[in-house]
């Protein structure tokens, strides 16, 4: 052991005096790489050094999937770099949209955190040698990351984001709103293509330092766009460029723009106004950033119809990702999850193997593939090779901005290598639902990777749900989502053994709109991951919670072996590295493990812990609580505005019913002073007729005439009178001693209405059924009531619940009825009879110090009920917290 050890040590110190000493012909990228492995970092990328005169290379690394740090061999030390040169360092890693840069010289590494001020940015520095070699490890890096200062400095993607954000409202405002979107992005994307050609000629010496753009805009006499970008062209000395990459015909609408403040926008792109120590370098970002950014940029392009009042007291245009579009743009460790696996799964990445991405966006998954694509070869890749790519890369977008934004960054990619541009590139700004379908498309594909709309079509107009129903035809089912259509779409155009990689809402687990889709890909298809990102905010602040699906389709020699599942709570990017490591484990932050195919035959598909599977299948032994009570929703108004009052009209009473907001339902009780009052036309267990309600009701009648529009206009009214609740729910259905909770809950809020006169809106309740017409007692109201709050019930109800903004449960009739419960006939009859007496003194407690002491008593016999043993209730105790 010594002696595998003093060799692995020796060979280490001559890798690392090869890599730090002074430059020399060497070749640097196959020595970074065998450092790499010897101490654990996963290598992303190399960049050569240059004509840098104190590093002799520079490597991406990963931690969690994204490009964490940049490491830098230097060949003399750290503490001896000029500002400037810690400078050009350091925008190396800002232009990477890396926030870490680790220096390491023959005797020291050091741990700089660029994005706060120079002087406190160094985190620590550690000495290298014979007996501490195990300082270069990714292990020293996990401990270091822990202290790093607070970051005062924005990314590169919120800087320029930015920039675009401040010039896209000031110009629509100097045109007097005049301008488009498609205008306004072929103008950012003409400011970045001339930056990162110029950048890129920069970094090989092609072309003099001075700013090409503030160049051309002093050289010509006439200082508009077109103008300045003509001359541009002209002295970078490029011919023939594509016309989707510049549309000279769409920058003329800016002709007329202010010449000062032209050159104002045109400097921004130089320049950075938040921190002058970091500098653009569209050489970089095109290679290994532009997409994440595109990711902001393209969304902020999506405008909102309406205008509102702004910061410069006018009308402006509300920059605001279009929600009702149903897009949400991917994080990058998600596009580099997909291009690894398939990576594992295609071992020499082919560059004759297709691959369609049927809803683009900014192109991030294309151009993480293509990426992981050209890093393989571990060499610059030939011409030939590089055009073989990009020939097998397909994307669709109905938005023509995103189809530019792709083709923009596939083409600085194709740049970058080429010093050209390519002849052409599949990505088409086009329904792909329509042109897949369409009889002469006869494409198969390998790969079919996409994060599609979530977005329901019963909120869409006629013509999108025409084709909705056109496309799935049988398979379409109850209110369905259009990501469907590209799942069904994706099932029918891949090829024997290809395989789809799928951005889905945690909703589709769980739909019954979903279930015929289910079912085609479980006939059709081997799962082969699932992953449960539910707990994560992918979507930042959307209030969507998604899952990830791969998924390969059946035919030859495909092994129809176990699919990977995740379960992922914290550590998304470790949790997904482990993933592609197969290494299946189980704790607090994620659990990885292997299920069978036939776990998919089920009607839903539940995503849980491992440990989680043996509670989920001991409880499923319990009877459904819709053996015991009826499960139904609340008070459907269509209007609650309109009906829900603070005081009804004076001797008109008897028509209205209380009204329980669901913000004032808790734990067992809820609020008295809170509740209100809900306009209920039955009197007598009878619907009370207009003339009636016109004659015996007068003030409520003309209250609601007051109203009529807006209660005329309900999409909820359906066959009903302009005046009444859309669904008011039968007096024998509603008006009975009930168990009550919000729809929306992160924590148990069941409740007890035990005079049956209160009413919700919306939420589910539940009350005894009737057995041979004799009421069953209705103690059982408070046990049921009991159990329901309960670690073990509740834990159930949110694993098949789904997920709302701020990881909020939604809760369904559907999921409630199938919730199991102990039946309390066959319990020991004096822990129920303890049971129920503790729930009534809860309900009645006052004192939060006994509410607690009673709440874990209950919540104990709930337990043991249920038969749970010591360790899987300190599961509910400790791992799921209510």
């Amino acid at each position: 052991m010594f002696w595998n050890k003093y060799r692995i040590v020796n060979n280490l110190q001559h890798i690392l005096q090869d890599l730090t000493a002074p430059k020399q012909e060497k070749n640097y990228q196959e020595l970074s790489n065998t450092f790499m492995q010897s101490t654990g970092w996963s290598p992303s990328y190399f960049i050569n050094a240059d004509d840098e005169d104190f590093a002799n290379g520079h490597i991406a690394v990963e931690h969690g999937l994204e490009n964490t740090a940049i490491l830098t061999f230097l060949n003399k030390p750290y503490d001896l770099l000029t500002t400037s040169q810690k400078q050009k360092l350091f925008n190396l890693s800002y232009n990477n949209l890396v926030d870490w840069h680790i220096p390491i010289d023959e005797t020291r590494i050091t741990y700089v955190y660029t994005r706060t001020d120079l002087k406190n940015s160094v985190v620590d520095s550690l000495r290298i040698g014979i007996d501490n070699y195990d300082n270069l490890r990714i292990e020293a890096f996990e401990k270091i990351i822990g202290k790093k200062p607070t970051a005062n400095t924005p990314a590169l993607d919120i800087v320029l984001s930015e920039t675009i954000s401040i010039w896209k409202r000031r110009i629509s405002l100097d045109l007097n709103m005049m301008v488009s979107n498609d205008e306004l992005s072929a103008l950012f994307n003409c400011i970045i293509f001339i930056r990162a050609i110029e950048d890129n000629l920069k970094r090989h010496k092609k072309l003099e330092a001075d700013p090409i753009l503030l160049k051309a805009y002093n050289a010509v006499e006439i200082k508009n766009i077109s103008n300045i970008i003509t001359n541009t062209i002209q002295l970078l000395g490029i011919n023939d460029i594509p016309e989707d990459l510049l549309n000279m015909e769409k920058l003329t609408v800016f002709n007329s723009y202010n010449v000062h403040d032209l050159n104002t926008l045109l400097k921004s792109f130089y320049t950075n106004n938040v921190n002058g120590f970091f500098y653009y370098d569209f050489s970089i970002i095109s290679q290994h950033a532009l997409s994440r950014i595109y990711e902001k940029y393209v969304a902020l392009l999506k405008t909102k119809d309406e205008i509102q009042l702004n910061m410069w007291g006018v009308n402006a245009p509300e920059e605001k990702i279009n929600k009702s579009s149903g897009t949400y743009y991917t994080p990058q460790y998600i596009a580099r999850f997909f291009a690894k696996l398939i990576a594992k799964e295609f071992p020499i990445i082919s560059p004759n193997i297709k691959i369609l991405e049927p809803s683009v966006g900014s192109g991030i998954f294309l151009r993480s593939l293509l990426e992981l694509q050209i890093d393989n070869l571990k060499r610059i890749p030939t011409v030939t090779e590089l055009s073989t790519l990009f020939a097998n890369v397909t994307g669709f977008d109905i938005d023509p901005n995103a189809v530019l934004a792709t083709k923009l960054s596939l083409s600085l990619l194709y740049l970058i290598f080429t010093d050209s541009f390519p002849n052409h590139l599949n990505v088409v700004a086009a329904d792909s639902i329509e042109e897949l379908s369409k009889s002469v498309y006869k494409v198969k594909y390998d790969v079919v990777v996409s994060n599609p709309p979530f977005i329901r079509v019963e909120n869409r107009n006629e013509e999108i749900k025409e084709r909705f129903l056109k496309h799935l035809g049988t398979n379409a089912f109850g209110k369905g989502d259009e990501y469907l259509l590209f799942l069904d779409k994706t099932i029918k155009v891949l090829k024997p053994g290809g395989f789809g990689l799928f951005v889905l809402p945690h909703s589709f687990l769980i739909n019954n709109s979903a279930k015929k889709i289910r079912e085609i890909i479980c006939e059709k298809c081997i799962i082969k991951y699932l992953v449960d990102l539910t707990a994560i905010p992918v979507f930042e602040n959307t209030g969507v919670y998604v899952i990830l699906l791969i998924f390969q389709k059946k035919g030859g020699a495909i092994d129809n072996g176990n699919a990977t599942i995740l379960k992922c709570r914290s550590s998304v990017g470790k949790a997904l590295q482990d993933v592609i490591n197969k290494n299946n484990t189980d704790e607090k932050a994620y659990s990885i493990y292997n299920i069978s195919q036939n776990y998919f035959k089920n009607d839903y598909w539940f995503v849980l812990g491992k440990n989680e599977i043996a509670i989920k299948n001991k409880l499923d032994s319990f009877s459904p609580i819709n053996s015991f009570l009826e499960i139904r929703q609340g008070f459907v108004s269509g209007s609650d505005e309109v009906f829900v009052v603070n005081t009804p009209p004076k001797g008109e009473k008897n028509i209205y019913k209380f009204y329980l907001p669901d913000k004032e339902i808790y734990q067992y009780g809820f609020d008295k002073r809170k509740l209100r009052y809900i306009f209920y036309p039955y009197l007598n267990d009878k619907k009370i007729t207009e003339e009636d309600l016109k004659n015996l009701y007068p003030n409520t009648w003309s209250y609601l005439v007051k109203h009529k529009s807006k209660l005329s206009n309900r999409s909820l009214l359906g066959s009903k009178k302009w005046w009444e609740p859309s669904n008011p729910r039968l007096p024998e259905h509603i008006l009975n001693p009930k168990i009550v909770t919000p729809h929306l809950v992160f924590v148990p809020k069941f409740s007890l209405d035990m005079t049956g006169n209160i009413t919700t809106s919306h939420s589910p309740y539940l009350y005894l059924k009737r057995i041979e017409d004799k009421e069953l007692d209705q103690e059982l109201l408070y046990y049921f009531l009991g159990i329901l709050n309960s670690t073990p019930c509740f834990w159930y109800i949110s694993s098949h619940s789904h997920k709302y903004g701020g990881s909020y449960n939604r809760l369904e009739v559907a999921t409630l009825k199938n919730t199991p419960v102990p039946n309390p006939a066959s319990l020991n009859q004096t822990k129920l009879v303890r049971f129920i007496k503790l729930i009534k003194q809860r309900v009645f407690e006052s004192t939060s110090e006994n509410k607690y002491k009673l709440e874990n008593e209950i919540d104990m016999l709930a337990c043991q009920f249920y038969g749970f043993s010591e360790s899987e209730i300190e599961f509910f105790h400790g791992n799921f917290e209510i």
